[in-house]
């Protein structure tokens, strides 16, 4: 991977964490943090899947790691999670297809980043 294409991911990975908590500003943080944690949560094991397969084969792997600490943080964190009153499936669809333009990764990553500030919101 060369620096551009690392610029580009950076991008559109700040891209996607502002379309994401623009999407998520109609609800109380509470709520968007716990729609967050879902998306999370699906981005974590499509990743971990890859993860895994890449490890398996021959060469480098690339990317970043995921870890069963991760699993544990995010479980955690959805145990604390309020119910959110209605549906928030087609938020969470959106909010993939956000994180969907990037690698797998990066749009695992990037949710991460999302959910802990808006678990930051939630608690103010």
């Amino acid at each position: 991977m060369n620096r551009s294409t690392e610029s580009s991911y950076a991008e559109q990975s700040a891209i996607a964490e502002d379309r994401a908590v623009n999407l998520l500003a109609k609800f109380p943080w509470p709520i968007a943090h716990g729609i967050l944690l879902r998306v999370e949560l699906s981005l974590a094991h499509k990743w971990k899947q890859e993860q895994d397969e890449l490890l398996r084969s021959p060469g480098p792997c690339y990317g970043i790691q995921i870890f069963d600490k991760d699993f544990q943080e995010l479980q955690r964190a959805l145990a604390n999670v309020p119910p959110t009153g209605r549906p928030t499936v087609d938020e969470e669809k959106q909010l993939i297809a956000l994180f969907a333009a990037l690698p797998s990764d990066d749009a695992w990553w990037t949710a991460h980043r999302t959910a802990k500030w808006t678990a930051f919101k939630a608690r103010r």
